[in-house]
């Protein structure tokens, strides 16, 4: 039963936005390898980057929208075409 809980947390751990939490906890208790460390940490930046790359796109729908009534279909056309 212990080793399946230790197997979700290897597993939870690299999901990009639990990762600093629980890598964090199993880096305390001394049972992670230098590379899951290495690979939760390059989920989470890449995470970050999509991100904010999407949180750019519709930042930008929503800029030149400004004064309209923006629908959901516009600002997903305007955040995917980025005009």
């Amino acid at each position: 039963m212990l080793d399946i809980k230790r197997e979700w947390l290897a597993v939870l751990a690299q999901i990009p936005f639990m990762s600093p939490f629980l890598m964090l906890g199993r880096i305390g208790s001394g049972e992670v390898p230098p590379g899951e460390v290495v690979l939760a940490i390059a989920f989470l930046v890449a995470a970050i980057a999509g991100s904010l790359w999407i949180a750019s796109r519709i930042y930008s729908a929503g800029v030149l929208l400004y004064g309209q009534r923006p629908g959901v279909r516009s600002i997903w056309r305007m955040a995917r075409t980025g005009m």
